[in-house]
């Protein structure tokens, strides 16, 4: 009787095992390669102690975060003041309330003044703000603060109250004028067709006009002429905000074997794609000092980088403050000296 050979046994045994095992590790094998390449790069040190522009201490410098539903934010009132606008809702018992405000900033970031207007949701209010003037366009009021900071509402007449205007007509009337044109849902003597609300500035008082017409094509529509005008990155090339590096911490390969990757490929969800998660670390260079921050960064194969942020910046000329527009996400930071060094 012949004895099994142990060994044999044994040895095949861990030749099928290996092969199993190189079944399983090897469609896998770049995505443990560029795992275990993470493992080895440390961040270096002068960047531990980061933190996301949210957070950021200083003993000089402060930042103040704004949130903003408004398409313009930040204007320009003068050569010395901006204006920065926030709008925000608060809910109280069974009232929903909506507040409008607006701050004016001086060359070193400090607040010269205010107005806040507040107000019940189910009251008709709509806020626009054009050039020198804060228009209500669902009460025709107007209001001067930001040229003289008089807060109270100025009516705005209908130039003709029992006429609706044709596109002719207005051509010829606002062909000098700046205007905004504002959409009016009313109907007129029962007729099925939208009405529009033209407000205009002729004198430096305000106006509107009813009409059927549509203007959005024309030179003198809805141009703010106080628009801040701000610095566009890309960062690497602004001498005033800079990425200075780069750390990649996570590899997204999903393993071969997970089921539901292959159950995605197509679908138009990006869940194919390899690249990294990681952090960018920025330097902000202001007038006393630098300022930096972290934040988190997505980082393709090819090594492009996506963000989810786009800062504009705005340097007053002889200011000292820095403010930083994320148009995207609706949030400004002002980055201003303490008080106590004013």
């Amino acid at each position: 009787m012949k004895i099994p050979n142990k060994k044999a046994k044994y040895k095949k045994l861990a030749i099928w095992t290996a092969a199993f095992a190189v079944i399983i590790v090897l469609p896998d094998a770049s995505m443990y390669w560029q795992q275990f390449k993470l493992r080895t790069e440390a961040l270096p040190e002068p960047y531990k102690g980061y933190t996301e522009l949210d957070s950021v201490i200083d003993d000089y410098y402060e930042i103040i975060r704004t949130d903003s539903e408004f398409i313009e934010p930040v204007l320009q009132a003068n050569d010395s003041t901006i204006i920065i606008i926030t709008g925000g809702r608060t809910e109280k018992a069974s009232n929903v309330f909506i507040e409008n405000n607006w701050y004016k900033f001086n060359l070193k970031g400090q607040l010269t003044d205010s107005l806040k207007l507040k107000f019940r949701q189910n009251e008709n209010h709509h806020f626009d703000t054009f050039n020198d003037y804060i228009l209500d366009i669902d009460q025709n009021t107007y209001r001067t603060w930001i040229i003289n900071n008089d807060s109270n509402a100025i009516p705005i007449k209908n130039i003709a109250d029992d006429k609706r205007f044709t596109q002719n007509e207005v051509e010829n009337l606002l062909s000098q004028q700046k205007y905004l044109s504002v959409s009016f849902t009313d109907r007129i003597s029962g007729e099925d067709k939208n009405t529009h609300k033209l407000f205009f500035l002729k004198n430096n008082t305000w106006h509107y006009l009813i009409t059927d017409a549509l203007f959005y094509h024309s030179s003198t529509y809805n141009q703010n002429d106080k628009e801040v005008k701000y610095t566009v990155t890309p960062y690497d090339s602004s001498t005033l905000f800079q990425r200075t590096f780069v750390q990649k911490e996570h590899w997204k390969e999903s393993s071969f074997w997970n089921i539901s990757k292959h159950l995605t490929w197509g679908t138009g969800n990006g869940s194919s794609g390899n690249g990294w998660d990681g952090t960018s670390y920025f330097q902000i260079t202001m007038p006393k000092k630098n300022i930096y921050f972290k934040q988190f960064v997505t980082i393709d194969e090819d090594g492009t980088l996506r963000e989810r942020f786009n800062y504009f910046i705005y340097k007053p000329i002889g200011g000292d403050y820095l403010l930083l527009n994320d148009i995207e996400n609706r949030k400004n930071y002002l980055i201003r000296p303490k008080s106590k060094f004013n």
